[in-house]
């Protein structure tokens, strides 16, 4: 009897527990589906963006056109939207950090193939980046790991000459 009188108010528990767990788990899907959906559209129009003015010749209608769209989407949206998870090895990138690569490489003259390139590293990290932030683990989402080294090296050469400047700025104040 002792039991029975401990059995069922358990089992009432456990199926209270679960249907919690279950309502917190669908209203943070719910609370996430427009981010992510929103997050896709930033990562196609970067991509897509980032594209045009590795391929387009410097200068002409669409390619300018295109450096607009970049700086609208570095200097706003994709900013707010580039990686729900920073959890990336030092031999990977995360979205952000391949905006800023692209963005430094794009403001030197004369690097076309660098920033087709490059191009393709955004595209790649965008399309891991979705794979982490939406929890799926599929190798159809990783990217080509060809274009990764490039866009790290010129993303630790850029925060080598930040670096620089910053231990220079404090020297001469100091």
């Amino acid at each position: 009897m002792l039991f029975k009188d401990f059995l069922t108010p358990a089992i009432a528990l456990l199926g209270l527990g679960f249907g919690l767990w279950q309502y917190w788990r669908t209203s943070k899907r719910e609370f996430e589906k427009p981010l992510r959906e929103a997050q896709l559209q930033l990562y196609r129009e970067a991509t897509a963006t980032a594209a045009i003015l590795a391929t387009e010749p410097r200068g002409s209608t669409k390619w300018k056109q295109s450096l607009a769209d970049f700086h609208r989407l570095y200097f706003g949206p994709l900013a707010m939207l580039e990686d729900f998870k920073h959890d990336v090895g030092a031999n990977e990138l995360t979205v952000e950090e391949a905006m800023i690569v692209f963005k430094a490489v794009l403001d030197q003259a004369d690097q076309d193939k660098k920033l087709r390139n490059l191009s393709l590293a955004l595209a790649h990290t965008c399309r891991e980046s979705l794979g982490r932030s939406w929890g799926v683990r599929m190798s159809a989402l990783e990217g080509n790991k060809d274009y990764l080294p490039i866009a790290v090296a010129e993303r630790d050469k850029i925060k080598k000459t930040k670096f620089n400047r910053a231990a220079a700025v404090a020297q001469k104040a100091g």
